[in-house]
This record gives C-alpha cells, structure tokens and sequence, in this order.
C-alpha cells in the first residue's frame, strides 16, 4: 500500500469467505510526521482510502518511527473501536 504498509489476508484452511486480514505498518496520511509541513509529501497516492479497509482484524506496527506509525491513520483506523 505504499512504503512499509502492506495489508495481508490471512485464509485458514477449511474455512470459507473472507479471511482476516491483517495490516501492517500503516500510514496513509501524505507526510510522515507530526508535522504535515515540514517533511517531503509522499510520492503516489495509496491505492485505496482508509474507509475501503475498515475491517481490518489486526494491526501490527513493526516500532515507532513516523514511516512506520502514523497517528492519524490509526486515529481514523481505531475512531469508534475499543480495544479488548
């Protein structure tokens, strides 16, 4: 999905339909920063919206640099979940 964010679909065997999908590293926002100024702009728009992934069944976040978390991405990803 760009840069280190990759969303795989796990399918179990035996089962039907979806699988669960699991996103990793996500950043959708077009700055990796706080800051949505002062760094370079990404250069390809993501191939899809946030929306278009909303059912995604776990997130993992390999550390905590900006081009690997992005709090806006998350905010918009967990807006309205709660955590278990």
């Amino acid at each position: 999905l760009g840069h280190a964010c990759f969303l795989v679909e796990l399918t179990f065997v035996g089962s039907s339909g979806r699988g669960a999908w699991v996103l990793f590293d996500p950043v959708f926002s077009d700055r990796c920063s706080p800051s949505q100024f002062l760094v370079p702009k990404r250069y390809t728009e993501p191939p899809c919206k946030i929306k278009d992934i909303s059912e995604v069944d776990w997130t993992v976040i390999s550390y905590s640099h900006y081009d690997h978390l992005d709090n806006h991405t998350l905010s918009t990803i967990f807006k309205g979940t709660r955590a278990p």
